[in-house]
């Protein structure tokens, strides 16, 4: 290195070496600041400085991780699973949009909107329900992401819902509103039936309308719909009789 690049001209380079080689007037006249610019380029210049000054100008930035910036819509965060997965969606630093109804005055989803709201949430006002409405929410906000999180008795409003994603054409993935039993692959008997039914039309929607999709099956999570011995229907079953599918003969266990 020496060889290559006498003491005075590295002296503007390697400003703590000119204790040794002279005072810093002197290096400055021999070898100006342009002239190391122009003749030391960045590579030559790692060898002459120490790395880790190279490292903190030159290639930190490329280290940091890039920050995911897909922008995500859920509808439904108000609800009990809508509520965790927009905690998750922020914690992620994704830009997390929430979708409220125009006249949501429950004090309780009042609150959950404020606490989501200081967290980051960008609330949006609308009905899933208003085609040309969420269409240009898709559109002007630019959501890559749309997650639902809706309950049972509005599942269908989400067939509006796919009119306006297939028709806006820029939906990276959707997530339609499931997290219980694979409905595709289970077949149960009413009421449950009813609802599997609603859902399994959500699907073949989806996939008419060839929007990337994520379909997420819990089962029974939580014990749901099992507590209490009720239906998926949160109705409780006679309590005076008992209602026996089949001929009665099937042997089965039921755990608490």
């Amino acid at each position: 290195m020496a060889e290559s690049f006498p003491a005075e001209k590295m002296a503007k380079v390697c400003p703590e070496e000119l204790a040794e080689n002279g005072p810093a007037e002197k290096m400055a006249r021999i070898c100006p600041e342009e002239e190391v610019t122009e003749s030391f380029p960045e590579k030559k210049m790692a060898r002459v400085c120490p790395e880790e000054e190279v490292t903190e100008s030159s290639t930190a930035e490329k280290k940091m991780p890039k920050a995911d910036c897909t922008r995500t819509l859920i509808i439904g965060a108000t609800g009990f699973i809508g509520g965790f997965i927009a905690e998750a969606c922020l914690a992620s630093s994704r830009p997390t949009y929430i979708l409220v109804r125009p006249g949501s005055n429950s004090p309780s989803k009042a609150k959950a909107i404020r606490a989501l709201q200081d967290k980051g949430a960008i609330i949006l006002h609308g009905s899933i329900g208003d085609q040309n409405l969420m269409e240009k929410i898709l559109k002007e906000h630019k959501i890559d992401v749309v997650i639902s999180a809706i309950g049972g008795d509005k599942i269908l409003a989400q067939l509006t819902l796919i009119d306006a994603m297939k028709s806006v054409g820029t939906i990276k993935r959707f997530l339609p509103s499931e997290f219980g039993h694979d409905i595709d692959r289970a077949d149960p008997v009413e009421p449950g039936l009813t609802l599997y039914n609603v859902k399994r039309r959500v699907r073949r929607m989806t996939e008419a309308a060839s929007i990337p999709f994520t379909y997420i099956c819990c089962n029974s999570i939580a014990a749901w719909p099992y507590y209490n011995n009720t239906h998926p229907s949160e109705v409780l079953p006679p309590l005076d009789h008992f209602q026996i599918y089949g001929d009665g003969t099937v042997k089965g266990i039921v755990s608490p």
